[in-house]
């Protein structure tokens, strides 16, 4: 039997690492996720639901890539605002460890991309 993930399950992650950039544009980003996932066909949609009580549903679409699955959102860079914090958001990865169910986030900021924040021991795919 391959390794999966689970159907569906819903989780928090704190993005508080700076891969890129000058500083975190949103300290201490409590980043809630919801996914589902179908084995027999290996596919699935996430979202990221919201960050520190902000509703976001920003929708990340499925992609198998060796050892994990991986989310990742289609969209333009989008202004949002996080508990009066103005921010535009340019894209989500999420990754899934099929061995472990170990998962890691990372969102990339500005129009530019010039800042990365990710979840502590990150070891994602960015883009």
């Amino acid at each position: 039997m391959e390794p999966s993930i689970s159907t569906k399950s819903s989780f928090t992650l704190l993005l508080t690492m700076l891969l890129e950039g000058a500083r975190l544009e949103i300290p201490d980003a409590r980043c809630t996720f919801s996914y589902y996932w179908d084995p027999k066909i290996s596919e699935g949609k996430a979202q990221l639901v919201g960050i520190n009580g902000s509703m976001l549903a920003i929708t990340l679409f499925s992609e198998m890539q060796e050892r994990y699955v991986v989310f990742k959102s289609d969209m333009q860079p989008t202004k949002y605002s996080i508990k009066g914090v103005e921010v535009v958001i340019h894209s989500i990865v999420l990754h899934i460890s099929l061995e472990t169910e170990e998962k890691g986030a990372a969102i990339t900021f500005n129009f530019n991309k010039s800042v990365i924040q990710t979840n502590e021991g990150y070891q994602g795919i960015m883009e």
